[in-house]
C-alpha cells in the first residue's frame, strides 16, 4: 500500500513572545507559503461566498472564466496568475467586518479584499486590480 505524503503546512507558525493584542491581529507575524498560497485560497473562496450570499463554487467559477479570458488573449503565464488570484479574491473584502485605520473604508468591500491580498503578501498590481473588480 502506498502511503500518502502529508501536505505541507499553509501556514508557517509565527514565534511570538506575548499575546497578540485585539488591535495587533491583523499585523500578526505570518508568513504563507508561497507556493500554497492557491491551495489556502481555494479554502477561503468557500467562506468567501458565503459571506456575500453566493452559491458555493461562485469564486472559483469567476476563476475559471477569468482564465479562460486570459489563455485567449495569450497572456503570459505570470499575468495569468494575478488573473486567478483576482478573480479568487474579488468578493474577498465581504467578509472583512473591521479594517484597520489605515485601510480607506471609503472603497467599500473592495477595499477590504486589497487589503486582505495584501495580508497575503501579493503584489500591488494584484491589490490593484481587486480595488477595481466592480467598477463600472
Amino acid at each position: 500500500m502506498v502511503q500518502q505524503s502529508k501536505p505541507a503546512p499553509l501556514v508557517q507558525k509565527a514565534r511570538r513572545t506575548r499575546p497578540i493584542a485585539p488591535s495587533e491581529l491583523y499585523r500578526a507575524p505570518v508568513e504563507l507559503l508561497s507556493a500554497r498560497r492557491v491551495d489556502l485560497l481555494t479554502y477561503l473562496n468557500g467562506a468567501f461566498d458565503v459571506a456575500e450570499g453566493q452559491p458555493a463554487g461562485h469564486a472559483v467559477r469567476v476563476a475559471y472564466l477569468a482564465l479562460a479570458f486570459a489563455r485567449r488573449l495569450r497572456l503570459d503565464v505570470a499575468t495569468r496568475r494575478q488573473v486567478l488570484h483576482v478573480a479568487l479574491l474579488h468578493d474577498s473584502g465581504v467578509a472583512v467586518r473591521e479594517l484597520p485605520a489605515e485601510v480607506d473604508a471609503s472603497g467599500g468591500y473592495t477595499a477590504a479584499g486589497a487589503w486582505v491580498a495584501s495580508l497575503m503578501g501579493l503584489e500591488d498590481a494584484i491589490q490593484d486590480a481587486i480595488r477595481c473588480t466592480h467598477k463600472r
